[in-house]
């Protein structure tokens, strides 16, 4: 069985938690499937060269995480690779702002890591198959810089769109399911809500900024004791109908099946 305390599998993972760099060498990693110390939005401008030394220091005492780092435009990110690249203990790396695809080759040729890109604008969503295709491990929406960028609001509907092209991008580059962006305020079940409504869509992992987040997009992407049980009950039958749907329907309840060992739900 996976070891708890590290998560799941990267293609697995659904919660993808932030925290500041002083947050995580204070107080540790917090619980979630993946630990990211944010050197973008988590860390203001005048102590990134600060909270980076803070944090190679962190990670040569043994410590693992992954990064958020700046976007490739900016005169943070050649420090921030270099850190990514030079210390242990750096499970992955996210890229804020992602813009293109040679962005992408560019820092994943520098970093012996996975790398995730955050697609945050129209531009980066309509080259989002180009982005996953130039070494992604997957892909992430940064849907506050997005809504930002096209003056738009956070309903359902407005960023429809954009989701789906994510989710068309990671399929056709064999990628698992793009990570959506956090849900505004810390109301579980508004949380809840909104990762089952992206995951109708299939999104796979949700950004998180608090624990209460954390917990309701475990929960929503978690199969159910019900779904368990009939994924059970379908690789157990003999008879299921129709030969093209029994195939789809066992391929589903595989899947399902894993996702609850990787979880922790059920032994193998």
């Amino acid at each position: 069985m996976n070891d708890p305390s590290r998560g799941p599998r990267l293609d697995l993972a659904r919660s993808w938690r932030l925290v500041t760099p002083a947050e995580l060498i204070e107080h540790g990693r917090p619980h979630s499937d993946i630990v990211i110390a944010d050197l973008e939005d988590g860390t203001p401008a005048g102590l990134k060269d600060r909270q980076r030394d803070a944090l190679a220091d962190w990670f040569d005492g043994g410590n693992t995480a992954w990064i958020r780092i700046n976007d490739a435009t900016t005169t943070h990110w050649e420090a921030d690779v270099s850190l990514a690249a030079s210390v242990p203990g750096v499970e992955g790396v996210v890229l804020a702002k992602a813009e293109s695809a040679d962005e992408v080759a560019q820092t994943r040729a520098a970093i012996d890591a996975p790398l995730v890109p955050m697609v945050e604008s129209a531009r980066a969503v309509l080259r989002a198959r180009s982005i996953a295709a130039a070494g992604a491990a997957r892909i992430a929406f940064g849907a506050g810089d997005f809504r930002a960028d096209l003056q738009i609001d956070d309903s359902p509907d407005a960023l429809m769109l954009a989701r789906s092209k994510l989710v068309l991008a990671s399929r056709a580059e064999g990628l698992p399911g793009p990570i959506d962006g956090p849900t505004i305020g810390d109301d579980e079940r508004r949380v809840v809500e909104d990762t089952l409504r992206v995951k109708a869509l299939g999104m796979t992992g949700r950004l998180c900024v608090t624990r209460a987040q954390t917990h309701a997009v475990e929960l929503a992407l978690s199969p159910t004791r019900d779904e368990i049980a009939s994924a059970r009950r379908t690789l157990a039958a003999t008879t299921l109908g129709y030969a093209g749907s029994a195939v789809t329907r066992q391929a589903l309840a595989r899947l399902t099946l894993e996702r609850a060992i990787e979880f922790g739900l059920i032994r193998r």
